[in-house]
């Protein structure tokens, strides 16, 4: 016999398995709700006792079942958000990739180029800064002769330095680990100096040079400076000596007191020229008596100026000159 649709005026007393309803409450929540207030109707002395007792312990259990269904409802939408956030980054991430994935590709691009390809564009710009340093050394020539000139002397020599940076950056492109230098940071001086001439500059400007370095400065001796302007301030010198028609370079690097450093470049070249009115004309814009521009060493000058420090020329008894560096910390 049914219950549900049954008259308790009908029914003189009852029992049923309350295991059973269990079963049925999975399939058939709402029929059993209702299946379980019908017996509530019933007069108390027609149920049996533990049948009610069992009924109190099942709708317990029924409710703590709805609040574990709402807790599992709410920890799905849970994570339907975290699987939606989730397929969100996965999508981000996949773009990522084909982003890195194409870096990566033009970085493999980038290294496949040897060596040798890598001088071959160096031996370019230095022909073609060159051949711009040699016109508008033409220029300078000409435009001293001129009253008024003096703002375009000026932007031209700007135009050397820029020349000659970009010679030097090649240099570190092909050559060196190196960050940008522009910024001025500290910079131990002995240590850079031997590392650019041994490590760069003898198989550029020097390649033609027996080139000697020696440095007696064994702890760092820190100045803030550009690296970038340093190198420009040893290409300098050194294209110096090779116009001078040098064959040897020796460079000393000693301090001459605790905050004193000293930096000698010494060749074996022509010399300092007789016409000269004076030594210190050479450190002067447009001033050469070789095939140059004349920018070399005024460049020299303002860089070893900006480090606060000085800069002159020695020539020696029997052949050659020496550039000499002295700084401060």
């Amino acid at each position: 016999m049914t219950l549900i649709g049954s008259s308790p005026d009908r029914i003189i007393k009852f029992w049923f398995n309350p295991a059973l309803l269990e079963g049925v409450y999975e399939s058939r929540q709402e029929e059993v709700k209702i299946l379980l207030s019908e017996i509530e109707g019933f007069e108390p002395e027609k149920i049996d006792a533990k049948l009610i007792k069992s009924l109190s312990k099942f709708r317990g259990l029924i409710e703590e079942k709805e609040e574990q269904v709402k807790a599992a409802k709410s920890a799905v939408a849970d994570l339907r958000v975290e699987v939606a956030e989730k397929d969100e980054r996965i999508s981000n991430l996949e773009g990522e990739k084909e982003t890195y994935r194409a870096q990566t590709l033009f970085l493999q691009q980038v290294t496949s180029l040897d060596v040798k390809q890598l001088m071959s564009y160096h031996h370019q710009i230095n022909l073609d800064s060159t051949i711009a340093e040699n016109y508008i050394a033409k220029s300078i020539k000409a435009l001293r002769e001129l009253p008024n000139s003096g703002n375009t002397l000026d932007d031209l020599q700007k135009a050397a330095l820029a020349i000659r940076r970009i010679a030097t950056v090649a240099q570190f492109a092909t050559k060196a680990n190196f960050r940008s230098g522009t910024k001025k940071e500290p910079t131990d001086i002995p240590a850079y100096f031997e590392q650019y001439l041994l490590r760069v500059a003898k198989d550029f400007l020097a390649a033609d040079l027996n080139l000697e370095v020696s440095n007696t400065v064994q702890e760092p001796f820190e100045i803030k400076a550009s690296r970038i302007e340093l190198s420009i301030l040893i290409d300098n010198i050194i294209s110096n000596a090779n116009k001078a028609e040098a064959r040897k370079l020796v460079v000393k690097i000693s301090k001459i007191s605790t905050n004193t450093l000293r930096i000698s470049f010494i060749d074996d070249g022509k010399g300092l020229s007789k016409e000269l009115p004076n030594i210190d004309s050479v450190f002067e814009m447009g001033i050469t008596t070789t095939h140059g521009s004349g920018f070399g060493l005024y460049h020299a000058r303002q860089i070893v100026n900006g480090m606060g420090g000085k800069i002159s020329a020695i020539p020696m008894k029997t052949k050659g000159m020496e550039i000499r560096i002295e700084a401060t910390k």
